[in-house]
């Protein structure tokens, strides 16, 4: 299963990512932003990331998206995900079904 993450490098979003990983699930997101500690953290364990937001980021194989909240309505990357039909789900839907 492939998950691609919008809006990553919160703490909260990339430890997550980081488990899925861990737990054998091929994992990218991205941010418009990412600063160290996560801009390291992620790849090290990884995870690619990509900033900033564009809808060419969406991976071609991606399963399944995790939108974090702050990610607003306008941004290219939902608009691609909603557009194409692409499974996506908010970060609290994805840690009642899987945790």
């Amino acid at each position: 299963m492939h998950l691609h993450f919008l809006g990553i490098c919160g703490k909260d979003m990339g430890g997550i990512a980081v488990a899925l990983a861990r737990e054998g699930w091929v994992v990218t997101g991205s941010d418009d932003q990412c600063y160290a500690p996560m801009s390291e953290y992620l790849p090290a364990c990884g995870v690619r990331v990509f900033t900033p937001y564009d809808a060419g980021n969406i991976p071609a194989d991606v399963d399944w998206v995790v939108v974090g909240k702050r990610v607003a309505a306008d941004n290219p990357e939902l608009r691609h995900v909603v557009e194409e039909g692409i499974p996506h789900c908010s970060f609290p839907r994805l840690l009642h079904d899987h945790f």
